[in-house]
C-alpha cells in the first residue's frame, strides 16, 4: 500500500514538474525569433519539442493541445529547412501573432461561408434548371397529348364518314342480292375473323380475339318498295390508345374500300 502511494506521489511530482516546465517554455516562447534553428528554440524553451514535422514544430502539454496565439495554448513555429520562419514581431504570443491567428480563423470562416454559399447557389441553379426541364417536358407532353386528341377527333370524324359511305341502297332485289353476295366476298377478304353466320340477310364473323383484329357484319334491310339497304359494320379489338388509333385507321380504309369493291364487281 505504501509503495502504491509512493508511486502516485512521484507521478504527481513528475506531472507537476512537467506542467511547470511547460509553463516556463511558454513564458520563454516569445524569445524565439526568425532564423533560429529548432535546436536553439528548444534551448530557449528549456525542453525538447513535442512534435517535429517538416513544416511545423510544436510543444504541447496537458490541455494545451492547440496553438491559438495565447499564452494558454501550445507553442508552435513554422519551419523551413530546419529554420524557424514566420514569427510576427513580438513573438508567437504577441499582439501581432494573435491578430494574425484571428485573421486566419476569419479567413477560414469566410472561405467556408463562401463555399457554402456557392454550394447553395449551385444547388439552387441546378434545381431551377431541373424545374425548367420538367416544365419544358410537361409542356411538350401537353402539346403531344393535345395533338393526339386532335388527331383522334379527326380520325373519328373520318371513320364516321367512311362508315356512312359504306351504306349502300339498291333499287331491285336481283341487284341487291348480287351486292349482298359481293359483300360476303369482301368480308371474307378483309375481315380477320371467320364467318360465323351467313344467311340471305345477315353475314357475321366471329368477334375479334386479338388486338387490331377486324370483325365484320353485313345486314340487308328491306326499304320502301323494292329498295333494300346494305349496311357494313366493322369492329376492332383494342386495348389502349395506340391500338385504338390503329383500329380506326384500318376500319376507315376498309370502309372506304367497300363501295368501290361492290361497284367495280357489280359492273362485270
Amino acid at each position: 500500500m505504501k509503495k502504491a502511494v509512493a508511486i502516485l506521489m512521484m507521478a504527481a511530482i513528475f506531472a507537476g514538474c512537467a506542467a511547470s516546465s511547460f509553463r516556463t517554455a511558454r513564458e520563454n516562447a516569445n524569445q524565439v525569433k526568425n532564423g533560429m534553428t529548432v535546436q536553439e528554440a528548444e534551448t530557449i524553451l528549456g525542453m525538447p519539442a513535442t512534435d517535429k514535422g517538416v513544416n511545423k514544430v510544436r510543444w504541447r502539454r496537458g490541455n494545451a493541445q492547440r496553438y491559438d496565439a495565447t499564452p494558454s495554448g501550445s507553442v508552435e513555429y513554422n519551419v523551413e529547412n530546419g529554420i524557424i520562419v514566420g514569427v510576427p514581431e513580438g513573438g508567437v504570443f504577441g499582439p501581432l501573432a494573435r491578430q494574425a491567428y484571428l485573421q486566419k480563423i476569419e479567413d477560414a470562416n469566410a472561405l467556408a461561408r463562401a463555399e457554402h454559399e456557392a454550394t447553395v447557389s449551385a444547388l439552387a441553379a441546378r434545381a431551377a434548371e431541373e424545374a425548367a426541364k420538367r416544365a419544358a417536358s410537361d409542356k411538350a407532353e401537353a402539346v403531344r397529348q393535345e395533338r393526339e386528341e386532335a388527331q383522334a377527333k379527326e380520325d373519328i370524324i373520318a371513320l364516321g364518314k367512311a362508315r356512312e359511305q359504306a351504306n349502300i341502297t339498291c333499287r331491285d332485289k336481283s341487284t341487291c342480292a348480287k351486292m349482298f353476295s359481293l359483300g360476303q366476298i369482301f368480308i371474307t377478304q378483309h375481315a380477320d375473323q371467320k364467318i360465323q353466320v351467313a344467311t340471305d340477310t345477315v353475314i357475321q364473323t366471329y368477334n375479334s380475339t386479338e388486338n387490331g383484329n377486324i370483325a365484320a357484319s353485313l345486314i340487308k334491310m328491306p326499304g320502301s318498295g323494292s329498295n333494300e339497304k346494305i349496311t357494313l359494320t366493322l369492329s376492332c379489338k383494342s386495348d389502349g390508345k395506340e391500338i385504338a388509333k390503329i383500329c380506326r385507321e384500318i376500319q376507315t380504309r376498309r370502309y372506304n374500300a367497300f363501295r368501290p369493291f361492290i361497284e367495280k364487281n357489280l359492273a362485270k
